[in-house]
């Protein structure tokens, strides 16, 4: 069922949960990584808003996409834009979550910063 997830989704955005990362969705993601090495990234004002408060910097948001592993996909029913939450550690060992929307060509839009 659709929901707004107050929670999870940045601004009271309109979400449907995906049960789970599916085969196509993570591989999909990965695939995105693996051999897009020079994508550009756009921080909404939200992320930079957290990524200020919680000392988090471009380039541990980086390692995480890179390194860290897809927690929960949600499917925006407005824009039909798959999130993906993808937790992993910084070169520190600090616990880092990131949510993240893959745009068109070689963009990554980064929601928040947890």
């Amino acid at each position: 069922l659709y929901k707004a997830d107050k929670g999870g989704a940045a601004h009271g955005e309109a979400t449907m949960p995906v049960r789970g990362p599916t085969g196509r969705d993570r591989s999909g993601f990965r695939e995105f990584f693996r051999t897009t090495p020079d994508y550009s990234v756009r921080l909404t004002k939200h992320a930079r808003e957290r990524m200020a408060q919680r000392r988090i910097r471009l380039p541990q948001i980086r390692r995480v996409l890179k390194t860290g592993s897809i927690k929960e996909v949600e499917r925006d029913i407005r824009t039909g834009q798959d999130k993906y939450r993808v937790a992993g550690r910084d070169a520190d060992g600090r616990d880092l979550e990131v949510v993240v929307v893959l745009g068109p060509g070689r963009r990554v839009t980064v929601v928040t910063a947890i």
